[in-house]
């Protein structure tokens, strides 16, 4: 995941939060699109002395912040890894090749599949994604497994990450830190 911030080079101060580069920002639309080189001198839009810069790769030495930058920049990256961790969570999973989200629903459709009087071998029909499955009470229990795992494993990728991003003290601390967490696999195939 790539992240900037906005930097003044002649005071060399840091003017704005790290964050994902945003799409419209001033009198520029679609700031996201262009290329460092483009954004590391901004005076063609009218900001002398002036850059977006990666905030991995920037040499920061020399520059100034205000005293809150820090942590509320760190704060700032946690809550877009939320975002990503809120989307992880409704995504299309995918089990022996058929799909659903792995929503309320979804879980409580299969919920209901498990605690049935059925026997584990009994067929119910289940309409995924990708078409209408016949499964048994002990798929539909591998299914759930499968969606408490998947979002157990979201939520410590997340943590994981956080917990590193509170434990940063400098900025080059934080430089060090990979933000793609690494998020669990989607598939799953059941033996």
């Amino acid at each position: 995941m790539n992240y900037y911030t906005y930097v003044n080079t002649a005071t060399k101060q840091i003017e704005d939060l790290i964050q994902k580069l945003p799409e419209n920002w001033r009198n520029v639309n679609g700031l996201n699109l262009f290329s460092d080189e483009k954004l590391s001198d901004m005076s063609w839009a009218g900001y002398e002395n002036c850059a977006w810069v990666p905030f991995k790769t920037f040499n920061f030495v020399g520059y100034k912040y205000e005293s809150d930058w820090f942590e509320v920049s760190k704060n700032n990256i946690k809550a877009d890894i939320r975002r990503q961790r809120k989307e992880k969570l409704l995504e299309v999973l995918s089990w022996n090749n058929k799909d659903f989200i792995p929503n309320t629903e979804t879980k409580v459709g299969l919920s209901f599949i498990i605690s049935s009087n059925s026997q584990d071998t009994d067929v119910h029909s289940w309409d995924f994604l990708n078409g209408t499955e016949e499964i048994t009470k002990l798929d539909a229990s591998k299914i759930v497994d499968f969606i408490v795992t998947y979002s157990n494993n979201v939520y410590t990728a997340e943590k994981s990450i956080k917990n590193e991003i509170d434990n940063a003290t400098t900025i080059e601390e934080l430089k060090t830190i990979n933000f793609d967490p690494e998020w669990p696999l989607k598939v799953y195939y059941s033996n």
